[in-house]
Order: C-alpha cells, then structure tokens, then sequence
C-alpha cells in the first residue's frame, strides 16, 4: 500500500476481511486462506452480506479500530469501499472479470472501487489482462499473486501407547468410502465437479458433454458437489441429471 507497510508493519495492524462468507464458496474459502496467511497481528474475517450500506462499513472500521481492509470481490465488496478513512485492497473475484466488467452500472461501481484502492490482487494472469484492458489507470497497483496450496505438513507426534496402524489399507478404506458415498460402482471412472450451483458456474455445460460420452458407451460419471446457491436453477440441474 506505501513504503511504510511493510511486513514488520503489517504485525501490528488490525486488518478486517469483507467478502461473501456462504459455505462451501470460492470467496468463503479464499477469505480464510486469506485470513491465515496476511500476517496481520488481527485479521478478522466480516460477511459482506451483514453490511447495508457503505456508512455501516465504515462504522465497524471505526468501532474496531481497523487498520486496512482486504476486499474480495471488486463489485460486492469494492463498492463498500469509498470513503472508508483507512486503506484497502481489492481482491478480484472471477465474476468481476467475466460478467460485472461487461455490465455499464457495476463496471462504474467497480472502477471507483478499484481507483480508490491501494493495491489490486488478480489471482490469474488472464484477469489481470482483463483489468488492465478495461481500466488502464489502475495497472501500476495491480498485481499477480497466483494461488497456491500447502503440499507438505508436519508430521504427527508418534506416542508409544498408540497401536500400530497400515496407512496405506487406511488410505484405501477411506477411498473405498468416498466412492461408495458417490455411488461409484466398480469399472467407472469418476469425473468430480465442486462448484456451486448458481448460473454464472454453467455445470449443465458438463453434464451435457458427459451425456454425449455416454452415449459413446463411456463409464466416466459426473458428480457435482457443492452447495445449492441459486434454487431455480439448481431445479434446472436436478431436472437435466434425471433426464
């Protein structure tokens, strides 16, 4: 954000997170992973949803002595941002890049979100070229910053008292219920989709391509996990896989 945030800075301030915060959710789990690895010596994590209007925003930024506040969300989050008296930084959301940037009145909204911020995060190369391309003032402050996973842990505390376990039956035995939780019978192929059903997500696109296979004589079946977002259309869904 300036010269002067810099990480032994950044353990001393009070940072407050706004995104959406439904479970199961790309922005939900993102906020968290988010909230874990800023660094902030308090990072708290406020549902978008629980603030009316901007004014009610920057009264919990005033009530709880917040430093800076991370956006998920240029358009949700980012019109909440203006006039907050504390820095903030957006976070783009996949729904910025491909549908609100090509709306007139959530475009506005997010160049004055994206204008006023102190930093801009895309998590993928091709939604920074989107933003740059549709707002060019702002490309000195926006940044990559791919997403990663942890891949390694620490191991676990062996205690003596504890008996001997075969990790890899247990790994089977784990697998073996998943599959049977899924109804995944012996020969097919599983094919997992976790998304969210609402329409921007577009999993009948799947399901159609999975039907053609079948129709080929394929053993790959679909299974969609995530949380039902959006009621009509997840009737659409539920009414194609019946078909």
């Amino acid at each position: 954000l300036s010269e002067s945030t810099t990480p032994a800075k950044l353990d001393s301030l009070h940072v407050l997170l706004v995104s959406s915060l439904c479970d199961y959710t790309g922005n939900s789990v993102t906020a968290r992973r988010l909230a874990q690895g800023i660094g902030a010596a308090r990072c708290t994590c406020a549902d978008v949803a629980s603030f009316t209007d901007a004014d009610a925003l920057k009264r919990r930024v005033r009530d709880d002595a917040v430093d800076m506040v991370v956006g998920i969300h240029a358009f949700r989050s980012g019109r909440l941002m203006t006039e907050l008296g504390v820095p903030y930084v957006i976070v783009l959301g996949g729904t910025d890049v491909n549908i609100n940037v090509n709306q007139p009145e959530k475009r506005t909204v997010m160049e004055q979100a994206l204008r006023g911020a102190g930093a801009i995060i895309a998590f993928t190369a091709e939604m920074l070229a989107t933003l740059v391309s549709t707002c060019p003032s702002v490309r000195y402050k926006a940044h990559l910053v791919p997403q990663a996973i942890l891949t390694s842990v620490p191991p676990l505390p062996v205690l003596a008292s504890a008996p001997p376990t075969d990790a890899a039956a247990d790994t089977a035995k784990d697998e073996q219920a998943v599959l049977e939780h899924l109804d995944i019978r012996a020969g097919e192929l599983l094919l997992l989709l976790p998304a969210g059903l609402r329409p921007v997500k577009d999993v009948l696109f799947a399901v159609e391509a999975i039907a053609e296979w079948h129709r080929r004589g394929s053993g790959v079946v679909l299974r969609i996990v995530g949380p039902q977002l959006d009621p009509e259309y997840t009737g659409s869904v539920q009414r194609a896989l019946d078909a």
